[in-house]
């Protein structure tokens, strides 16, 4: 029997929830935003920097509080894996229009590439956020 609060876990469950979610989703927007100058982003190397600087800090948030406090960031995590993906896809989209219009040159990489890079995005931050999971001894409670 455990003689913990109830509430108390289910509110820092959600503010540690919300707050993962919310710094995996800041990131590539912080990125991009940080390194948007001379259309880097309108180049496959630019492009690619950004995306794998975004995902190494992501999950560099994601791993460490996934496996150390359980489903709650996990599933935060997630959430923000999937809004960062939306965001991807909608700055790439922007993007590619933009490209076009200002410069009158097509940026480096294929129109696809917007519905790529999100997908690319979420599989691997959904790995980052539930493999820690996996033989969890916390998730082996026998009290709950």
């Amino acid at each position: 029997m455990s003689n913990r609060d109830p509430d108390k876990e289910l509110l820092s469950g959600c503010l540690l929830s919300g707050s993962v979610s919310l710094a995996v989703l800041i990131v590539p927007i912080a990125v991009c935003l940080l390194r948007n100058s001379s259309h880097e982003i309108n180049t496959n190397a630019g492009l690619a920097r950004m995306f794998i600087v975004s995902l190494v800090i992501a999950v560099a948030i994601t791993i460490p509080f996934s496996r150390r406090w359980g489903i709650a960031p996990a599933f935060g995590a997630l959430g923000g894996f999937a809004c960062g993906a939306a965001y991807w896809f909608l700055h790439l989209q922007q993007t590619i229009v933009k490209a076009l219009a200002e410069t009158g040159q097509a940026t480096e990489y294929l129109d696809s590439t917007m519905y790529i890079v999100p997908i690319v995005w979420f599989v691997i931050g959904a790995a980052a956020s539930l493999l820690p999971l996996y033989k969890n001894k916390r998730l082996d409670r026998l009290d709950s």
